[in-house]
């Protein structure tokens, strides 16, 4: 697998063929995640689109898999170095299960790219809320993560470890964007696809907003602790569709639910009050 992952930094091609749909997923760790990207993609190319999956080794200093396991914000890199050999491999599998080409971003780690992202991270300044970068702005969006793993909700003075954790967030997602955009300048994309509104999938959806390029999330329900059961396809952020669907409460809530319905939403209170998932 080592070896593997060494070759696949070369890119095998010298472009990327023209509207390509573009998977950014630096989560194969998350099996089911995983999968449901996979099934999309294998959808979309059955219907005779070019489609091409994005991956990463060591990368970027936090992503899902890393919270996934709760690998330690301070220390933890034999740790980190064996999620991120797990991560890869699972990647590998599952593209070749599925018949799904992908390239490695360590490819388009660039003298430029690096040199953007050194200079960006020197104007970190004291309220990490009020970093940006090309107008996006990192600091607020890397707060949902700090909040799912940390449950802290007073940014105006955080501690020395929650503002490492919180760096962490804000380097990853600045690293994605500077990489795809990078990408969307050298080659032809179509769309990018990417799974749920973690900040470091919101660097690649800024990159594609710069660019005119349209930019879908492939997500599950969110209720009983995530219902695997039912995926979804937005053209939009979730959280966008989310208030959309709040705005429309008023003309929905006079509509009666079936009785499996009910249930569901009675078995999501069940699970929320019980802190059984990140959300509570």
């Amino acid at each position: 697998m080592s070896r593997r992952i060494r070759k696949s930094s070369i890119l095998p091609e010298k472009n990327l063929p023209d509207e390509t749909i573009l998977f950014f997923s630096p989560e194969a760790g998350v099996t089911p995640i995983y999968v449901a990207q996979c099934v999309v993609a294998r959808t979309l190319k059955e219907a005779g689109h070019r489609v091409l999956f994005s991956r990463c080794f060591e990368v970027f200093e936090r992503c899902p898999v890393m919270d996934m396991y709760q690998l330690p914000y301070t220390d933890g890199a034999e740790i980190k170095a064996a999620i991120c050999l797990k991560c890869a491999g699972a990647s590998f599998d599952m593209l070749d299960e599925y018949g799904l080409e992908s390239f490695d971003l360590r490819k388009f780690l660039t003298r430029d790219v690096t040199s953007k992202y050194q200079q960006a991270l020197l104007k970190l300044t004291d309220d990490l809320r009020q970093f940006e970068y090309d107008s996006v702005p990192f600091g607020r969006l890397s707060m949902l993560d700090l909040v799912l793993a940390t449950k802290i909700s007073n940014f105006e003075k955080v501690s020395e470890e929650i503002r490492l954790a919180w760096l962490k967030y804000i380097k990853s997602s600045l690293l994605s964007y500077l990489l795809i955009d990078h990408v969307c300048e050298k080659f032809s994309i179509s769309r990018i696809v990417h799974h749920n509104d973690y900040s470091i999938m919101l660097g690649p959806h800024m990159a594609a907003r710069k660019h005119g390029i349209p930019s879908f999330t492939v997500a599950f329900a969110a209720h009983n602790a995530v219902d695997l059961r039912r995926s979804s396809r937005v053209a939009d952020l979730v959280w966008n569709k989310f208030d959309q669907h709040e705005q429309a409460w008023p003309a929905l809530r006079d509509l009666p639910l079936s009785e499996s319905k009910l249930k569901d939403v009675a078995h999501d209170l069940l699970v929320r009050v019980g802190a059984k998932r990140a959300h509570t």
